[in-house]
């Protein structure tokens, strides 16, 4: 869902309206007001984020169902926020152009034991239930030119990651507790 710098977008099942009021900044990122108010209990609180918009005048924002937090996705980082009090949980900055060619990070949520996957072309990362980065993945880890080419998709207790190089289509099975790569490597999609 996307989040507008002057506007709002609801979440929990539009229980929770999130209102966004984007100020720009002189020689770095801008500031970001949320305020978040609870439709049952009107009960609302702000707080303020450094973030410039994802594209244009939007935020990609991404609802973690599991999670106590939500994450916003900005030009210069995606960064996690605490659903109750709007504190900054953690940051994963952005490499230069990295998430330009893509709407939104890609993301897959694992219910079972509450972990979001996300990725860019790039990096893939995990974010805890408390907003926690738990690990981070880069595709650049051999000599071979290679990029995330789609979402990532969770099989048994492994993340299966499309790549795509100069010589073709292939993946690579990260294991969820570590992000690092399974045993075995397959050198086609679908094998």
């Amino acid at each position: 869902m996307m989040l507008k710098t002057h506007g709002v977008a609801a979440l929990r099942s539009g229980r929770v309206l999130i209102e966004g009021d984007y100020r720009p900044g002189s020689g770095g990122p801008g500031l970001l007001l949320l305020r978040l108010q609870d439709q049952e209990t009107h009960e609302s609180v702000e707080g303020l984020i450094r973030l410039d918009p994802w594209i244009g005048d939007e935020y990609s924002l991404i609802e973690f169902r599991t999670g106590n937090c939500f994450l916003i996705c900005g030009a210069q980082a995606v960064v996690a926020v605490d659903a109750s009090n709007l504190a900054l949980l953690s940051s994963l900055g952005l490499e230069y152009q990295e998430g330009e060619t893509i709407d939104s990070p890609w993301h897959t949520e694992i219910e079972g034991i509450r972990l979001l996957i996300l990725a860019t072309e790039r990096r893939v990362w995990c974010v805890d239930e408390r907003g926690a980065i738990r690990w981070v993945w880069g595709c650049l880890t051999s000599e071979q030119d290679r990029w995330v080419s789609g979402e990532p998709a969770i099989r048994d207790d492994c993340v299966r990651v499309p790549l795509r190089s100069a010589k073709g289509d292939l993946f690579v099975d990260l294991q969820v507790k570590d992000g690092l790569p399974a045993p075995a490597w397959s050198s086609r999609s679908g094998e």
